[in-house]
């Protein structure tokens, strides 16, 4: 008999019995998917579900799989014969909530069949190519897909400037932005500040593709590129980011770098496409910051002030 989950989501949390589930959930949701995000160097999301017995929460990592705005949760447990128990939690609750990083959603499960699970066992293998193996060695195991629908509905874009409270009214016709390109720009944001900011290579692997398509005049071809460019940067630099919008797969960043090891900061206009649910291109159009004696419109090109040289 499957009891009713009373507090739901918010119910009573109790941790995996394998303690390298619950060190990794513990990790990841401590640091935002810093610590304990990847899973042979490809990320993986933290998936909430009530047990379909106990009624208590349940947390998972999974690979972080996407499709537009949808999830995948693939049930392969390594290949095992048997299902994972967070399978019979998703057909019994199909309400669930998931971590990306430090985004935090809710979701609806439903489990695909035919066609449509042959779609996403392609979508699947794209992320992650161990699942034919998997399939494999489940013998006669049917490995089951949950395809994983966002619960938010699609909201109004208003794009704010960040250095200022004022935001940005949108003058044309009706505007909106999918849960999907939210969850881009939160994406977007996180992996400059891993790059830029922190200096953290390792964890900002899992945000750019290993085949990395670099159109930047300024930058060395590839991930490897990007990553040389930056590590012998000023340890000072730093990326502030002023506005940011999205559309579909593509992300577009205005931000400023400073202490670049230059006279001026530079002001960049940044462009990215996600595939996969990584960084997979860029383009870029960089200008020096100008003081207010060198602009002719009389306005910042970043913020609300102007820079200072010495």
């Amino acid at each position: 008999m499957t009891l009713i989950a009373e507090g739901g989501l918010d119910g009573e949390y109790v941790p995996s019995p394998t303690e390298s589930v619950r060190t990794q959930v513990a990790d990841y949701e401590a640091s935002g998917g810093v610590k304990g995000g990847t899973l042979e160097g490809r990320p993986v999301v933290i998936l909430t579900s009530v047990g379909a017995k106990s009624g208590k929460v349940r947390k998972n990592p999974v690979m972080r799989i996407v499709d537009g705005d949808r999830y995948v949760a693939v049930a392969s447990a390594g290949g095992a014969p048997a299902n994972p128990s967070w399978y019979a939690n998703l057909v019994a609750h199909p309400r669930v909530r998931l971590q990306d990083g430090a985004s935090v959603r809710e979701f609806t499960a439903c489990e695909v069949t035919g066609d449509e699970k042959r779609y996403y066992w392609t979508v699947a293998e794209r992320f992650w190519p161990h699942f034919p193996e998997y399939r494999r060695l489940a013998g006669g195991r049917d490995i089951p897909i949950m395809v994983l629908e966002p619960v938010a509905p699609r909201t109004p874009v208003t794009a704010v400037v960040r250095n200022s409270n004022t935001p940005i009214p949108y003058q044309g016709g009706p505007a909106m932005t999918t849960a999907a390109e939210e969850r881009n720009k939160a994406f977007v944001l996180e992996a400059f500040d891993t790059l830029f900011n922190q200096r953290d290579y390792a964890a900002a692997l899992r945000f750019w593709s290993p085949d990395y398509i670099q159109h930047s005049a300024h930058i060395e071809p590839g991930r490897e590129g990007l990553f040389e460019l930056v590590k012998a940067s000023p340890p000072d630099m730093r990326y502030e980011n002023g506005m940011i919008l999205a559309n579909g797969d593509y992300v577009m960043l205005h931000g400023r770098f400073t202490d670049i090891g230059q006279p001026a900061n530079w002001i960049a206009a940044d462009i990215v496409r996600l595939e996969n649910g990584l960084l997979a291109e860029h383009w870029d159009v960089i200008q020096d910051e100008a003081t207010q004696e060198e602009s002719i419109s009389g306005l910042p090109m970043f913020g609300e002030t102007f820079p200072t040289r010495a």
